[in-house]
């Protein structure tokens, strides 16, 4: 994988601009807003390594990470996983890394991220993506590469790259950069990541599934008899509503005529429609995933549980399906 194969495969060239001395960082460009961050393609996740565990057959590896206020989540690194430079993670560093925003995520504790690109922190070097326009300038006007002659630049799979980097997107690892908005800085090393619907030479590699169908669904601290769980395409949880809304408390009523189910009197959702009610809200909310009818029985989203009803957790969590009022766990 790139991730390992980098410190046998990078040219000599490649290591020198790695390990280039640079002056610490100083970029006073504002941050994104949040709601700019959920546009982006790419976003940033970091956090210290807390273990690291190693899968040589499918040439990956899982870090089990804490962020800065000890809120625990997992960073997938497969063989297509950049290593913007040579030094790999241990217990105890700190790790930066990107992820694609643009993939689905599946309703997991602790959050599961693939990198995209990562490093191990530095003082002197920082790493960067975003899509940068004709001027270098990134979408969220936070940096401007000023390209050198020797600016060394190639693309995912570390060969020289040679054209347009308007309207690329770009992993950047830079050190010293001005004060200025947008942060202006000559880059060490550019890498050009391929578009969302570009063909690689390479498989797509497996991502982690949770078979969600053998787990046990545990509501309100009690194993509970229920259709099991299924997930869908495009890798949401589905879970049998009533039975789960009775254990909760809720009266359960069926309408055939109106393909709708309801719970007591305070909500409701059709079958196909992607719009609960919930009358505390004054808009129903979407969840991206409609209820479906299988088997004879009504299924919705496990994240239904925790954005409509809405209890504290509802999670797949340690090989099991958690849906309870405890300490939220987000």
């Amino acid at each position: 994988m790139k991730l390992f194969a980098a410190k046998k495969n990078r040219s000599t060239a490649i290591l020198v601009a790695l390990l280039v001395a640079l002056l610490p960082l100083v970029a006073f460009a504002d941050e994104a807003t949040s709601e700019e961050k959920e546009l982006l393609a790419f976003q940033q996740i970091d956090g210290y390594v807390k273990e690291m565990t190693e899968d040589a057959d499918a040439d990956s590896a899982f870090l089990r990470m804490e962020d800065q206020e000890g809120n625990p989540f997992d960073l997938h690194l497969t063989e297509e996983t950049i290593a913007i430079t040579d030094e790999l993670p241990k217990e105890g560093d700190s790790v930066i890394a990107y992820y694609d925003n643009r993939k689905p995520m599946i309703t997991i504790y602790p959050p599961q991220y693939h990198a995209v690109v990562f490093m191990v922190s530095s003082d002197h070097q920082q790493l960067f993506v975003g899509e940068f326009d004709e001027h270098l300038i990134d979408s969220t006007n936070y940096l401007r590469l000023i390209m050198q002659e020797d600016t060394m630049v190639i693309d995912h799979q570390h060969q020289v790259y040679e054209g347009p980097l308007e309207g690329k997107t770009l992993a950047v690892l830079y050190g010293a950069a001005t004060k200025s908005i947008p942060a202006q800085t000559s880059p060490n090393l550019v890498v050009v990541l391929p578009e969302e619907n570009e063909t690689k030479d390479t498989d797509e590699p497996e991502r982690y599934q949770p078979d969600v169908t053998s787990m046990d669904l545990i509501v309100k601290g009690e194993r509970l008899d229920a259709p099991s769980a299924w997930m869908t395409e495009e890798e949401v949880v589905m879970l049998p509503v009533a039975a789960i809304a009775e254990k909760i408390g809720f009266n359960v009523m069926w309408s055939e005529e109106l393909q709708t189910v309801m719970l007591s009197d305070s909500i409701t959702l059709t079958i196909g429609e992607d719009a609960y009610v919930n009358m505390k809200y004054d808009e129903p909310i979407t969840l991206g995933q409609a209820p479906v009818v299988r088997d004879g029985r009504s299924f919705v989203p496990l994240s239904f549980f925790r954005k409509v009803i809405p209890m504290n957790n509802a999670y797949v969590f340690e090989n099991q399906i958690l849906i309870d009022n405890e300490d939220p766990m987000e």
